[in-house]
């Protein structure tokens, strides 16, 4: 008879399920470690390399949408000083149109003036006439120049506060000595003018070469008559004494002004010596074959008129030669020069512009 074993008998409590120091990355055993190490430095570096690539990935977009802004910018900074430079040229060349304008219309009314004037002086042989178209015309052209320097005035402030490049300031600087150097032209046209208008207004007495020496007053040989039209003759040339005493008077203008003191002195002086001669004429006693007072007076007046004529012929020549300081050639043609200069930087510029406007904008980098 056989004996059999003892049936094992198993302790499901002491059976651990669990496996100990037993750990798998895919089908591979770790037990050391050194090992577990080795694994986690590998997913470490998995890890880190993803997020490099997010970062270089973000580095890039945001790289690219700051190129691209700052070529918009750029873009738009160009377009704007495109702009400026449009605005500042359109404007130039409309004042230095304008400004040409305004100086030709200058020139055309001291044409007509000097004009007047040479009439004036040669009707009916006169030496010295009513000048009241001559002030007309006179009072016109002042009006205009002073107009005109305020409108240079004006152009000149726009010029000088308008925005544009750095390569539009000499330009800027050319314009504003044009402005400069017309002003003084036209401050110099308008006190002469001021200077012509006042003295010509003073100048109320027509001579001729029977000013002095009125043959209807001295054939009727009345006394009083003669006396009367002689003290109002001195009148005359006092009040336009008092009157020349209160002008400035400019070096220019100062020997035409001693002139016209002399012509008005000397009619005073003789109007009143004849006013004198005829008054005493009951007192003098005379000699038989002695010329009478009248005729006396009469010697007296024909002398003076030589000597008014004299001067007459004198403040002609004078007044001339102002007519040919006030406004000479070379003064507008210097103007003129300027004004050719500037237009040529002007066309130069406009060019550089059209260029530039048919260019596609592009940093340089």
């Amino acid at each position: 008879m056989l004996n059999l074993l003892p049936k094992l008998r198993l302790n499901i409590s002491n059976v651990n399920t669990k496996p100990t120091n037993v750990n798998f990355v895919g089908q591979r055993k770790i037990d050391s470690p050194d090992q577990k190490a080795g694994v986690f430095s590998f997913g470490t570096k998995i890890s880190t390399v993803f997020v490099y690539k997010k970062f270089i990935y973000f580095a890039f977009i945001l790289l690219v949408i700051l190129l691209l802004s700052v070529i918009t910018l750029y873009n738009l900074n160009q377009k704007k000083q495109l702009s400026e430079k449009k605005q500042f040229i359109n404007l130039v060349s409309y004042n230095l149109i304008t400004s040409d304008q305004s100086l030709d219309e200058v020139i055309e009314s001291l044409s007509i003036v000097n004009s007047n004037y040479e009439k004036a002086i040669t009707a009916d042989n006169q030496k010295q006439t009513d000048y009241t178209i001559v002030i007309s015309d006179n009072q016109k052209s002042l009006s205009q120049i002073e107009s005109i320097k305020d409108n240079f005035g004006s152009q000149k402030e726009l010029i000088s506060q308008a925005k544009t490049s750095r390569e539009n300031e000499d330009l800027k600087i050319d314009f504003v000595n044009y402005y400069n150097q017309s002003d003084r032209l036209l401050d110099s046209l308008i006190n002469d003018f001021k200077f012509e208008n006042n003295i010509l207004k003073i100048i109320a007495i027509k001579n001729n070469q029977n000013y002095f020496t009125k043959s209807d007053i001295w054939q009727k040989q009345n006394k009083e008559e003669i006396i009367a039209y002689y003290k109002d003759i001195k009148n005359q040339a006092i009040s336009a004494l008092a009157q020349l005493s209160k002008i400035k008077v400019s070096d220019k203008y100062l020997n035409y002004h001693n002139l016209q003191n002399s012509y008005f002195q000397n009619i005073s002086a003789t109007a009143d010596e004849i006013t004198n001669l005829l008054q005493n004429e009951t007192v003098v006693q005379q000699a038989a074959d002695e010329p009478s007072q009248i005729e006396k007076a009469y010697q007296l007046a024909f002398s003076t008129q030589t000597d008014l004529n004299n001067l007459a012929d004198d403040l002609i020549n004078e007044r001339e030669q102002i007519l040919s300081l006030r406004a000479t050639r070379s003064d507008f043609e210097y103007i003129a020069s300027l004004q050719t200069s500037l237009e040529s930087k002007i066309k130069e510029l406009n060019q550089k512009l059209y260029i530039e406007s048919n260019q596609k904008f592009r940093p340089n980098f």
